[in-house]
């Protein structure tokens, strides 16, 4: 947190375009019509989209929002499932880091948060599984974090890293079965409000930025 506090203040003082960033800029006020658009496409076409890549064929810039851009095209039901895709790989990282296995002394075992026992040198082997959820987790935020900005909704490097993180997640509870699984059938309901909320917060976002412009 340090560095990076340090390395922002040193951005700051450089001269750079971020200093010059404003909504007014034709360049922003174009991303933010294109967001408004975007919206417009959704409620004219709530339930399935104006359809896969046609987002330009309506408006001369894409929406700049890997979030919008999805629920433009694809709709309430396409958004869901996509946002389920990309949630469940979260929730995976974070299932990961949350499991505890306690240190057993010699020759004994231990029962973590589940059925069946594990031997006592496995602490030192969950540690490393820890550690490869943390990367992984903090890979998914930076990419997120990316997808938010700009339209990177079925670039191929997010799906790669997403099929790492269920590989990841799938040897983990191959290795320590007592590891919760997710189901579609006990859990699968929680994404529609979810995505309800999230479209909400994306028609609040739209609205504040037109009325800065």
């Amino acid at each position: 947190l340090m560095l990076s506090a340090a390395a922002m203040f040193g951005m700051l003082m450089l001269t750079t375009r971020v200093q010059d960033l404003d909504v007014d800029d034709p360049s922003a006020f174009g991303r933010v019509d294109a967001c408004y658009e975007g919206v417009q496409m959704f409620r004219s076409h709530p339930l399935f989209g104006v359809g896969a890549g046609n987002f330009t064929d309506y408006n001369y810039l894409t929406a700049h929002n890997s979030m919008l851009l999805v629920l433009a095209e694809t709709g309430f039901f396409g958004y869901v499932l996509w946002l389920a895709f990309i949630g469940y790989s979260l929730m995976m990282t974070l299932r990961l880091l949350h499991h505890r296995v306690e240190q057993a002394g010699p020759g004994k075992s231990i029962v973590p948060q589940g059925k069946g026992t594990i031997p006592a040198p496995v602490k030192d082997d969950w540690d490393g599984e820890r550690g490869i959820a943390l990367t992984l987790l903090l890979s998914l935020c930076g990419t997120f974090a990316t997808m938010f900005f700009l339209s990177r909704s079925y670039t191929i490097i997010i799906y790669l890293l997403i099929a790492v993180v269920v590989g990841n997640f799938v040897g983990a509870r191959r290795r320590f079965p007592e590891i919760r699984e997710f189901t579609l059938i006990s859990g699968g309901w929680i994404w529609i409000p979810i995505a309800l909320g999230s479209i909400v917060f994306l028609f609040v976002v739209v609205t504040v930025l037109l009325h800065s412009a």
